[in-house]
């Protein structure tokens, strides 16, 4: 049925500002689903058309503030989808070339409050993309910094009230890009301290209201940063009715 999703596996969901559905598929490409005519409209890979998506293996989709559709695959790096001709800009890594993306698994992809675009790659760091160039700048993790991202493998990202993006990386912790910086400040989980990240693959982020950050962690429940403490509360699954229902968030 072609008015049907393209694959059963469906790896992320976003709502544009026109009310559509956009779906990335594994193995499927990239649908829209029109909510109002209940309709699909699929975009899949093709060998023979460099205007169509560069991999059917879509990971994740992200709507900007301009409204372009940005699509990461799984190997085929970033894609923005030309609004005007429906057919899409591919951005792919190149060995020979530092301003290029710097892997072609794209995991995640984010605006700031200031509206510019970063891009998260699992096995080769953190991206921010350069629209006038349509280059990319590089965030690569390395042991001899103590003020890099801290890990290869980008899994979440979100910026806080104050401008800071936070990263969250596969059992590494959290990053937090401090504006103005240029620098990384790294939290990870400590045994010792009952205040530190209680997990280090982070997988989702969230900033309330009050500007309190919410870590979700592989195994290790909810994290609370309160910004008045410095230091993390934790909301985990235990025997208790009211507790966390499981710890993987």
């Amino acid at each position: 049925n072609p008015n049907s999703i393209s694959s059963n596996t469906v790896n992320k969901l976003a709502l544009d500002s026109r009310g559509n559905l956009w779906i990335a598929t594994q193995r499927g490409g990239l649908d829209l689903l029109d909510l109002k005519k209940n309709q699909f409209t699929h975009y899949v890979h093709s060998d023979d058309d460099t205007g169509s998506i560069s991999d059917n293996n879509v990971k994740t989709v992200f709507e900007d503030a301009e409204h372009n559709i940005w699509a990461g695959t799984s190997s085929g790096g970033l894609n923005r989808l030309n609004k005007g001709t429906n057919t899409f800009t591919r951005f792919a890594h190149d060995d020979a070339n530092m301003q290029t993306i710097s892997g072609n698994t794209v995991s995640c992809i984010f605006e700031d409050k200031t509206h510019r675009i970063w891009v998260g790659t699992l096995g080769n760091g953190l991206n921010l993309f350069d629209p006038q160039k349509g280059s990319f700048i590089r965030y690569q993790h390395d042991e001899k910094n103590g003020n890099s991202v801290a890990g290869i493998n980008i899994l979440s990202l979100n910026d806080d009230d104050e401008g800071n993006l936070w990263v969250g990386v596969e059992n590494a912790g959290i990053s937090i890009f401090k504006k103005g910086t240029g620098k990384f400040y790294n939290y990870q989980h400590d045994e010792i301290d009952n205040n530190s990240l209680n997990g280090n693959s982070i997988y989702s982020i969230y900033c309330d209201r009050l500007g309190n950050m919410w870590l979700g962690a592989f195994s290790g429940g909810i994290n609370l940063f309160k910004r008045s403490t410095k230091s993390f509360n934790h909301y985990t699954h235990n025997d208790a009715p009211n507790s966390l229902s499981n710890n993987f968030v």
